[in-house]
This record gives structure tokens, sequence and C-alpha cells, in this order.
């Protein structure tokens, strides 16, 4: 059976104890963040990092399983368009998990996936799991 992802909904990707609540990609904001992909002479890495970053920016809505230096609970924080911040954007591209957040979210260009693929390798992404059944993300 088919599974219908609506923008408000939200699939959990687990690596390790970080867990992500990430929502389905609209049409146009893929369109951005391939946009962003477009390979031109010389700026190969820099429009993968903008990719990366607009797909965070655009897809994350939850974060849980992280501490603060000072051991109290990290939390994302949300821009007034109800995006993920660019600081907290900065904070997850700091943690080790970040290079397969990055290539878990990649997946999520094509539609919501019923299992996360290494674009690099083909093969299914070593310690990532996805698990679509949350839904009911508060709508705007």
């Amino acid at each position: 059976m088919t599974i219908i992802y609506r923008k408000n909904d939200l699939v959990s990707i687990k690596i390790g104890n970080l867990t992500f609540g990430v929502k389905p990609l609209s049409y146009m904001e893929r369109v951005e963040i391939m946009s962003a992909m477009a390979n031109q002479s010389g700026q190969v890495i820099e429009n993968a990092a903008k990719a990366t970053f607009l797909t965070m920016k655009n897809a994350i809505r939850e974060f849980s399983g992280a501490k603060m230096v000072d051991g109290s609970d990290y939390n994302i924080t949300f821009d007034d368009n109800g995006n993920i911040s660019d600081e907290s954007i900065d904070d997850l591209l700091n943690i080790e998990a970040n290079g397969k957040l990055g290539l878990a979210l990649h997946n999520f260009l094509k539609g919501v996936p019923s299992k996360l693929i290494d674009p690099n390798t083909g093969e299914e992404l070593e310690g990532v799991e996805i698990h679509n059944e949350k839904s009911g993300l508060p709508k705007k």
C-alpha cells in the first residue's frame, strides 16, 4: 500500500542516541535545494554544503538526545517562519553525526523514503534508522 505523507507529518531518523523529527519536503523546497546543488566549475563543495544547509532548514522540526556542555538538554530553536534557526543548524553541523545526517536527509529529495540509502555507494546507510510512523506536526 502507498502511504501519503503531508507536509505536517514527521518521520523520525535515529543516529545513535540522537533522534531527528523530519518533515517531507515540498516541491518548491526540493527545487530550491536541487538548484543549490547544480554543479558549476569549481563550486561543487560550496554547492553541496549549501544544499545540506537548505535541506536541514526545510526538513528538521524536532531533535533530541544531546546535552549542552553544562549538562542541560540541548533544544533547537526556530525562526519566524517555523524553520530551524541558522544557529541551530550550525550547532547540528558540529556534531559527530552530521555526515550521516546529511546523507540521510539527501534521501528526502525524492520523497519520504522507506529506507535510507547512501547516495555515494547505493548501500543502506549504516547506523541510521528511519521510522515512518509519527504524524501530526502542529499546523500553521
